[in-house]
């Protein structure tokens, strides 16, 4: 082996790897269509994303540029095949020049008016740009090449370009044969030799995968292909790995793809491909940050890159702006025309902007350039099944299997678009025909894998409600039990909304947190425990398992989602994330969190205030700081409280409708509220001030002008004197002279010079040091001051002041911050330990409404109750603790005690069958159920069952 092969010096094979940017783009499946946001921790780790500034160079890259042994020449060489060119390396070699201008996507350089650039490099140019007849140009009319002579990396990568330009001018058959033509050459000697030459062979096997269908014997050999390259030829060879990462990503193995896309950078930090591809890795887990990153890298090399406006367009119609990304696109469209990447994604972007018509007059203009050639349609299908248009989606994802059925990539987002909509009979069909074709994408390997699953499922029903649940477990239980309270829900929110969604709701109980996850993302990593997806619901069990996320209460969970289920339905799948979302949490039917309470707080008082509403939309999905879903939640469901409050519920059903025909944001909110978006935002904003001081968490004054009122007073005084303390001071003094200092440094010629700080600030002391006969005094000036009975009773709680002292300190600070769970348990705690039960039932009752995942309360107030033989009200209490526990036998045989204490056989009955489910083998449920018979016969009550 040569020192030429061994390092690369094939210079004119390697090229950028993506020499036709959007067949590539189809073999790889690189523009992202999931249906459901994922909510999880993403398997790639954005924070080692590098940067042009940051990225290092291999070392092997470093020592092998520096290498003593090299000429001058070969350095040089080296250096612009791994894109660390210097000043003067590009001039006077036309070649090496053309295959910088490439690898930067400088389309418009002048060396490519020189004739000597080499018909490889030419027709990579071509491609890139879409000027597929130049490269046909050179091709016999109606005849082939003779490519049995090939023996240069070269001339194989010129006679592949011609196949894939025939393919994208509609002329498949003629692109099949010269592709057969070409296969032999695959088996010359260079292709176990030369790094160049097995990369060419591999692409070719890669296009005779895109063109004839992909079965895995051909995967199998890309993968060992590449791999030998790396392992025997040139571990240097940067090309090769490019093409494996973008190998990895069309099966949707995401982590390996961003491994190898770094590796990329390592040994070229100009590689425009690898950028994108892990730009395309960025808006698939919906990170924009780690997205714009890379737009920014790209445009570091090329500050009109094709690339970079094209991931920007991408960008814009993920966070649904079809108006920005028309902008890119126009501009690409200007300077290429046709460029089919932008083409197809100009017809994406008016699906989703709801223009079908231009839509499809877009799909029209991309045939004229591509007679027959499914990727416009691929691409549009894959928006408008975002966008949850599932019937459009499929119309146009359809066409696109149709124009090439050997085609897997459209087949599996058609796939994954029916398993969402519900129709898995059709998701079935087409994730099967896409296996035959391609049986390693992991999205499709995993939804078929769950839909076979799925399909062994029982299924019960009631009028708007269907369940399914995994035969044999426990789930049957539950499933049994669900369908009357999701009626009465569903009558209620049908109320709230106006609106009935067509078709029934299907719930789908699914028994572990993985196949949930795979259910709603095609993939086992998600957090959250239930989703939407239109007409389906899918939900983990409510077990206390470690294949689950625990208990939960099922009923407000499902509320949620339907909610969502019935909002989309009226707006037609139109409605921004932020308002679905804070319509769905409004009517959950439990109270604001004290923590989210805060949360809002410390964001409306931020530098950057509340989000704006392009903001809320994506904080959902991509949040950029922890705490930031949880926090756009509240303020959604804030907004949308402001919203009825402000305007009522008709102008909100009235949004929703506009919405519906088709209405942005920007036309919907004057149509329907009366004000302009800007004028709502300016309005909830002042509305939340005044919450705030309601909720009793912006009291005047504020406490630090209180304590520094009693700053003089000598307990307090004796506070500093505390070694604990004594840094207080001194960090105020400190603060001080750094302030002076500032004032003294500062120029002379500031007009606006501020005046010298005159005097330490006040000091004011630690609210926790405070004793409490200092609050008791305050108490007597600021009775209802919420945070002065805040501190009093967490100093009572410190010195043990008996119950009676503090009931009243509690209930004030309750009655001056309601929001605050807080008096609500510690008076229930007194109450209790004091044996006056009734009189914590009214803290306990607003407990329990707080809880989502505990039944503490809810079994209390079921004790209590049941002690005042108030039957009905025990019952429901732990009722409501059997729907966050289902599957807990103590609570149902508390249940069943209490109905038949209350007289109420039938309920007695369904939980003793209940346990009979859950511990089969504990004789003594059925001998319960055979006492309970007798009891009603004794009382002349005929057995049921």
């Amino acid at each position: 082996m040569t020192i030429e092969l061994q390092f690369g010096f094939e210079r004119r094979g390697w090229g950028p790897a993506v020499v036709c940017l959007a067949l590539l783009l189809a073999v790889t499946g690189m523009v992202s269509g999931q249906q459901v946001e994922p909510e999880g921790d993403d398997v790639i780790d954005w924070a080692d994303l590098p940067s042009t500034s940051t990225v290092p160079l291999s070392e092997t890259v470093r020592k092998t540029v520096a290498s003593t042994f090299l000429t001058d020449e070969e350095r040089r060489r080296l250096r612009v095949f791994h894109g660390i060119w210097e000043q003067g390396d590009l001039d006077g070699v036309v070649a090496d020049r053309a295959s910088a201008a490439l690898l930067t996507y400088h389309l418009d350089d002048p060396v490519w008016d020189s004739p000597d650039v080499p018909t490889s490099l030419r027709y990579e140019r071509l491609s890139i740009i879409g000027d597929y007849h130049g490269i046909l140009a050179d091709l016999p009319v109606d005849g082939l090449p003779d490519v049995s002579t090939i023996d240069t990396t070269q001339e194989l990568q010129a006679a592949r370009l011609m196949v894939e330009a025939l393919h994208w001018t509609g002329q498949k058959d003629r692109a099949s044969r010269l592709l057969s033509a070409l296969l032999p050459c695959l088996g010359k000697p260079a292709a176990s030799t030369s790094a160049p030459y097995a990369t060419e062979a591999a692409r070719i096997l890669i296009l005779q995968a895109r063109i004839e269908g992909f079965p895995g014997s051909i995967y199998q050999q890309v993968v060992q292909r590449l791999g030998h390259i790396e392992q025997r030829m040139d571990r240097l060879y940067w090309p090769a790995k490019i093409t494996l990462g973008q190998l990895l990503l069309s099966k949707d193995n995401r982590a390996e793809a961003a491994d190898a896309f770094r590796e990329v950078l390592q040994m070229n930090p100009r590689c425009s491909e690898a950028w994108y591809g892990l730009g395309t890795l960025a808006l698939g887990s919906f990170n924009f940050d780690a997205a714009e990153s890379a737009i920014e890298e790209l445009r570091a090399t090329n500050s009109q890159h094709v690339l970079a406006d094209l991931l920007s367009a991408r960008l814009a119609l993920i966070q649904d702006l079809p108006e920005v990304a028309q902008e890119h696109l126009a501009r690409i469209e200007r300077h290429l025309p046709g460029q089919r990447d932008s083409l197809a994604h100009a017809a994406a972007a008016l699906a989703v902007g709801h223009d079908i018509d231009g839509m499809y007059n877009a799909l029209d203009d991309f045939d004229v350039l591509s007679p027959g050639h499914p990727y416009a349609y691929y691409v549009a299908g894959q928006y408008l099944s975002r966008a949850r248009q599932y019937d459009r989606a499929a119309e146009v994802l359809n066409e696109a299997v149709r124009r090439d059925p050997t085609w897997p990539a459209p087949l599996i987002e058609l796939g994954l678009m029916e398993f969402q909509a519900g129709r898995d009979r059709e998701a079935r069909a087409a994730l099967e025909r896409a296996q035959r074709l391609d049986s390693f994408n992991q999205r499709a390997t995993f939804t078929l894998y769950l839909i076979e699953k799925l399909a062994s499922y029982h299924r019960i029903e009631s009028e708007r409600f269907a369940v399914r649940f995994e035969p044999g477990s426990t789930d049957g239980l539950l499933a049994g039990e669900m369908l009357s309270p999701l009626e009465r829900m569903a009558a209620d929110v049908n109320g709230v909304f106006d609106h009935v969604p067509n078709g029934k709701t299907l719930i789908e109980l699914l028994p572990s947190h993985e196949q949930f996850a795979v259910r709603i993302t095609g993939m086992p990593d998600i957090h959250t425990i239930a989703a939407s997806t239109g007409p389906i619901i899918a939900m983990e069990s409510p077990r206390l398992s470690a294949a689950t996320s625990g208990a939960y209460d099922w009923l407000r969970v499902i509320r949620h989602e339907y909610v969502h289920r019935v909002t989309l339905s009226r707006s037609d799948n139109r409605m921004p994330h932020w308002l679905t979302e804070g319509a769905a949490v409004w009517q959950e039917g439990s109270p604001r969190k004290y923590e989210a309470c805060l949360a809002l707080i410390r964001k409306m008082r931020s530098r950057d205030g509340l989000f704006d509403l392009s903001e809320l939309n994506w904080a959902f999905v991509r949040p950029r700081e922890r705490g930031d879903r949880s926090l756009a939640y509240a303020q959604s469901h804030w907004m949308v409280e402001y919203m009825v409050e402000q305007f009522g519920r008709e102008s909100l059903l009235a949004l929703l409708d506009r919405y519906r025909e088709g209405d942005s944001e920007y036309f919907a909110m004057p149509a329907a509220l009366g004000v302009s978006r800007e004028e709502f935002v300016e309005g909830f904003t002042d509305w939340a001030a005044l919450q705030i001081k309601d909720w009793g968490l912006d009291p005047e004054p504020a406490l630090s002008t209180i304590l520094s009122t009693v700053a003089d007073d000598p307990e307090v005084r004796s506070i500093f004197s505390e070694p604990e303390y004594a840094s207080v001071v001194s960090s105020l003094v400190q603060a001080h002279a750094e302030q002076v200092m500032q004032w003294v440094l500062q120029p002379t010629t500031d007009a606006k010079r501020r005046e010298c700080p005159s005097a330490v600030p006040a000091l004011t002391p630690p609210p926790d040091a405070v004793p409490l006969s200092v609050w008791r005094e305050l108490m007597v000036t600021y009775p209802d001051h919420p945070d002065v009975l805040f501190y009093t009773v967490q100093h009572q709680q410190t010195e043990h002041v008996p119950a009676d002292a503090m009931i009243p300190v509690l209930t004030a600070y309750l009655a001056a911050r309601p929001v605050d769970p807080m008096p609500h348990r510690e008076l229930a705690r007194l109450y209790l330990e004091t044996n006056r039960d009734d009189l914590a039932v009214e803290h306990l009752e607003a407990l329990d409404t707080m809880m989502d995942r505990e039944s503490t309360f809810a079994i209390e107030l079921a004790r209590i109750y049941r002690a005042s033989q108030d039957w009905d009200q025990a019952l429901k209490k732990v009722g409501r603790a059997i729907i966050i526990e289902p599957f807990n036998p103590t609570f149902r045989e508390l249940a069943a005690a209490i109905a038949i204490q209350g007289g109420h056989y039938d309920a007695a009955r369904r939980q003793i069958e209940a346990l009979i489910v859950l511990e089969p083998n504990q004789p003594q449920h059925p001998r319960r159920l055979e006492a309970l018979d007798r009891l009603r016969q004794s009382r002349g009550q005929a057995p049921t069952g």
